[in-house]
C-alpha cells in the first residue's frame, strides 16, 4: 500500500554556535507494509534579520532528526519547502516555528 511521509518541523537559532537547529519528525502512521521512515531531500530557506535568504537542504532518513545548519546571522524565519517541490509527496503538519 503506497504511503507518504507526514512531517512536523520546528527550529531555533543557536547564536552561541552560529547555527539553526532544525528538528524534523516523520509523524505518519506506520501500518502494514508502510515504511517507518522515508529518505528524501527537504529544501529549506533560512531568512536572517538582515534580509538574507540562505537556501539549504537536509535529508531526513529517520523518524526524528535534528539538523544543524551553519548561520552566523540571526535567523528570523525558516521556510520548509518554499517552492512546494514536494507537494503530493509529503504531507506537512503545521510548522512548529521556533
Amino acid at each position: 500500500r503506497p504511503a507518504r511521509p507526514r512531517l512536523q518541523t520546528s527550529w531555533r537559532h543557536d547564536s552561541d554556535r552560529g547555527r539553526v537547529l532544525l528538528r524534523v519528525e516523520q509523524t505518519h502512521e506506520i501500518t502494514d507494509g508502510a515504511a517507518s521512515s522515508f529518505t528524501f531531500t527537504l529544501p529549506v530557506v533560512i531568512v536572517t534579520e538582515d534580509g538574507e535568504e540562505l537556501e539549504r537542504s537536509v535529508t531526513p532518513e529517520r523518524r526524528r532528526e535534528l539538523f544543524e545548519i551553519a548561520c552566523e546571522s540571526v535567523a528570523i524565519d525558516v521556510r520548509i519547502d518554499p517552492d512546494r517541490t514536494l507537494d503530493g509527496l509529503v504531507e506537512f503538519e503545521q510548522d512548529g516555528g521556533r
